[in-house]
């Protein structure tokens, strides 16, 4: 029996993402001790497989176990990318994520959350598109053949379309009550 087989395209992870030189990027938490390839934040966003953003390696509290995005400009914020880390062991591979979203870098909402399974494929979370300054990727749990709390990733990415006008524009949601300013009022 002969079935036709369908070619499905291997998807760029690189298409569509914000562009890197339009974002300020920090983490919670990063191991000061990692050398060339495990550490910091920009680890993660430097198109090498083989470094990698990792929290400190003796562990520290899920509080601490976030990656975020400033954008410099405006984007309509619709999905974010993350690849576990490549190299030796799957410690720190999340496995249980929210995905949040601010305008202030104080005030974050949850908008996205789930499971992940523990392999070193590419996950990929789609959700409304957001015009927001702020996408923070936190780790609520992840993988440890130590007693340590830990947390990495191979590369992060967001992905979104560029706002009409160039400019950020607030979407307050409902997180608040706008009203428009007027002359006698303040709005």
């Amino acid at each position: 029996v002969l079935v036709a087989q369908e070619v499905i395209p291997a998807l760029d992870y690189n298409e569509g993402i914000v562009p890197l030189n339009t974002l300020n990027i920090s983490c919670g938490d990063w191991e000061r001790n990692g050398g060339a390839s495990e550490g910091p934040a920009e680890l993660a966003v430097d198109d090498n497989m083989n470094t990698m953003w990792h929290t400190d390696w003796y562990g520290t509290s899920n509080e601490n176990h976030w990656f975020q995005f400033e954008l410099t400009e405006a984007y309509l914020v619709d999905g974010l990318r993350y690849k576990p880390r490549q190299t030796g062991n799957s410690n720190g591979t999340i496995t249980k994520y929210e995905i949040q979203v601010s305008n202030d870098g104080v005030n974050f909402k949850t908008i996205a959350e789930g499971n992940w399974q523990d392999n070193r494929d590419w996950k990929v979370v789609e959700f409304e598109g957001q015009n927001v300054k702020y996408v923070r990727l936190v780790s609520l749990e992840a993988v440890s053949d130590v007693v340590y709390v830990v947390a990495s990733a191979a590369e992060i990415r967001i992905t979104g379309t560029k706002a009409e006008g160039g400019e950020h524009q607030h979407s307050f949601g409902e997180w608040t009550v706008t009203t428009a300013p007027t002359c006698t009022e303040k709005g």
